[in-house]
């Protein structure tokens, strides 16, 4: 499945730096779904990428 790796260096805008940050450090994630006009009516995104979070995040817990 097609995917990407980007590092935020700054607040993401979730709360994936407070978490990652908090009791010393805990490991975090953040899988962000690609969309356009976020936060409006008509918000906009491809299946296919919904689908394959459904398959990575799948796999991961898979791998337990």
């Amino acid at each position: 499945m097609p995917y990407q790796i980007d590092v935020i260096r700054a607040g993401s805008g979730t709360n994936a730096v407070p978490i990652q940050i908090s009791r010393g450090g805990v490991a975090t994630a953040l899988i962000s779904l690609p969309l356009k006009y976020m936060h409006t009516p008509h918000e906009v995104m491809d299946l296919r990428d919904a689908e394959n979070i459904v398959k990575l995040v799948s796999e991961y817990i898979r791998g337990f």
